[in-house]
């Protein structure tokens, strides 16, 4: 498991990616071993992680009837909601590296994307206190827009410099990435009767 300062380093390494300084690829490990190691980062994104499902399980529970009750069933299925959203951005730069010609580059993508993931999970804690603390609040809303927007941003910033600077590439694979798993999202979120009770 990779030490604090070990993830600081990889955080290094994407900010400077992310001002446009190719020096932090000099940051990230994108050898094989950096590769696996990268996996690491859904245990660092675990705390955030769990606060969001405290919010959504009484957003949940004030759409439920009266007397619905949450068991540890209900904390399997948002996990299994939470692996796909991790799972396929991936599985989406797998195969668009394989079918549009940047295989070469899937590998530090997945990478970068993973470490990029803990940052970006981490903003997402006010979001989750605020649904807690004051549901009706639009605040929270604004603010999860606000970050969903950056990390839109920020996977295309860092895209772009992997890719070589190719924007049409690194646009449409941003494009894909974020919309392909949000449809699916909402389909497995009624599939597994989280939501449209």
């Amino acid at each position: 498991m990779p030490r604090l300062e070990e993830v600081g380093y990889y955080l290094q390494g994407l900010w400077l990616l992310l001002t446009g300084k190719a020096e932090g690829f000099r940051y990230l490990d994108f050898s094989e071993r950096g590769f696996w190691r990268s996996w690491w980062a859904i245990l660092f994104c675990l705390p955030p992680t769990i606060l969001s499902w405290a919010s959504f399980r009484l957003y949940f529970l004030a759409q439920a009837p009266e007397g619905t009750s949450t068991g540890a069933e209900f904390f399997f299925k948002l996990a299994l909601v939470e692996a796909a959203n991790w799972m396929l951005p991936l599985a989406v730069v797998l195969v668009l590296g394989r079918i549009a010609g940047f295989a070469h580059a899937v590998l530090p993508l997945i990478i970068a994307l993973n470490w990029l993931s803990v940052p970006l999970q981490w903003a997402y804690v006010p979001v989750s206190l605020i649904q807690i603390w004051a549901p009706a609040d639009a605040t929270a809303a604004l603010l999860y827009l606000l970050i969903l927007g950056s990390y839109v941003y920020f996977t295309y910033r860092i895209a772009l410099l992997i890719l070589g600077g190719q924007k049409l590439p690194a646009l449409v694979l941003v494009m894909v990435i974020f919309s392909v798993p949000l449809m699916i999202q909402s389909q497995l979120l009624t599939a597994l009767g989280l939501v449209g009770l």
